[in-house]
């Protein structure tokens, strides 16, 4: 019965509605009631009491499929209130299911769809996280629209979501590029090293494709506060070396790295640290000036050059010798070892042998009385045999003035002087 006469839209040709006839269920009419058989209690757009157990039957008609993107080949579309479907260039349109065959449901949000690159789908699934930033994962579905595996989670790494950008075939950072972007780093030589907004480090050889480095496990090399990429060339092997600055406490420190043909790094990284003569070693190798002094390789100082034979003291810290303009040969001792400057002895004359070698005279002064030995070396600048002891001895060191072609005890003469009488006749 009515209350109070606050709601009087009930079936108007019938005072008795509602009714307490246990018609507990509510039901709207969509035309006069009952289904014509006049007279009518009821007009269309008036609410009955009905039982609960009746069974009203109804088509619910949704609408037209909504096309959420059409990038590439493959487009994306929505059913509404129920999930999603993807259509291809070509055939009827594929429903999305999960693993359980259940349409995907709305409440995944889906933004792109494409091909998987055989004969399946992708698709970007984007969402937020509880401190509202936006993360993304990619879902694969089969030729039949059915998901294969679990979505892969991309987080919210925005280089990870780059990494999609080409199979979606769409700019999904809004950077105005599809795919990774490449920031130069340098392009000396025949290699260039760049940056990559994936943030890790490329090199491309020659306009050839680019390579990104790779360390020993196959892992690329991510960008770093602790280091920075500073240089690459190709080396003889038909790989490349990095040049990589490590700072400690403001100092700089280098070493290089090893990669192959395919970016991938090979063997021990070879130390340089806080050594300017070994950074330079490098210089050729990268064809720059990496200790800034203007000049690409290591600098010469020239001791002497009586003789054929110009003795010199390089940045390397060691010695070289240049045989009537032939080249520079580095001198290294019977292990290969390059010959390092000290201050307990110094190189003062180099000379060829008769054998087709060198000799250098060097002086290692013993409570400032000079103290001398000659050191031989082959055509090569490397060490043999013993030195030849000379000591304090004036004569023994005047004995080698012929040799080394200098006054090395200055007497203003060459060799030994010969004293005596001239007998003169007078006519």
């Amino acid at each position: 019965n009515l209350l109070d006469a606050t709601y009087a839209n009930w079936g108007g040709s019938d005072p008795g509605e509602p009714t307490s006839r246990a018609q507990d269920a509510l039901g709207m009419a969509l035309q006069p009631w009952p289904y014509e058989n006049p007279p009518y209690s009821g007009a269309a757009g008036e609410w009955n009491d009905i039982r609960d157990s009746n069974l009203l039957y109804f088509v619910v008609e949704y609408g037209d499929d909504q096309v959420l993107e059409t990038n590439g080949s493959v487009e994306l579309h929505s059913i509404p209130w129920l999930g999603y479907e993807v259509q291809g260039s070509s055939g009827d349109p594929i429903e999305l299911t999960d693993r359980r065959g259940t349409l995907i449901s709305k409440r995944t949000t889906l933004t792109q769809a494409e091909n998987d690159g055989e004969t399946g789908f992708l698709a970007l699934e984007q969402s937020a996280t509880r401190r509202g930033e936006v993360r993304y994962s990619v879902h694969q579905f089969d030729s039949e629209g059915a998901a294969v595996g679990r979505p892969k989670s991309l987080g919210t790494s925005e280089p990870r979501l780059v990494d999609w950008e080409d199979d979606f075939e769409i700019d999904l950072n809004g950077d105005g590029d599809i795919g990774h972007t490449l920031n130069q780093i340098e392009s000396v030589g025949d290699v260039t090293l760049s940056s990559s907004t994936s943030g890790g480090f490329t090199i491309n050889h020659e306009g050839l494709d680019d390579l990104e480095l790779v360390d020993l496990r196959g892992r690329a090399i991510k960008q770093s506060k602790r280091y920075e990429f500073v240089h690459a060339e190709d080396n003889s092997s038909g790989g490349y070396d990095v040049l990589v600055n490590s700072p400690r406490r403001g100092d700089d420190s280098y070493k290089v790295r090893h990669f192959d043909s395919n970016g991938q790094e090979v063997g021990r990284a070879t130390s340089i640290r806080t050594s300017e003569p070994l950074l330079v070693d490098w210089e050729d190798d990268f064809e720059v000036d990496l200790n800034a002094d203007t000049n690409i390789g290591h600098l010469l100082t020239e001791i002497e050059r009586d003789g054929d034979v110009i003795l010199s003291s390089s940045t390397s810290g060691g010695y070289s010798i240049n045989h009537d303009g032939e080249g520079d040969l580095d001198l290294v001792d019977r292990r290969g070892r390059v010959i390092q400057q000290s201050s307990r002895y110094d190189f003062e004359h180099v000379e060829e042998t008769t054998s087709g070698g060198y000799d250098a005279l060097v002086n290692s002064p013993r409570r400032g009385v000079d103290h001398y030995k000659v050191r031989h070396f082959d055509s090569n600048g490397e060490e043999v045999g013993r030195s030849t002891f000379i000591g304090n001895s004036e004569s023994a060191l005047i004995a080698w003035e012929d040799i080394f072609e200098a006054d090395l005890n200055d007497d203003s003469a060459i060799g030994r002087f010969q004293s005596g009488s001239l007998d003169v006749e007078l006519i």
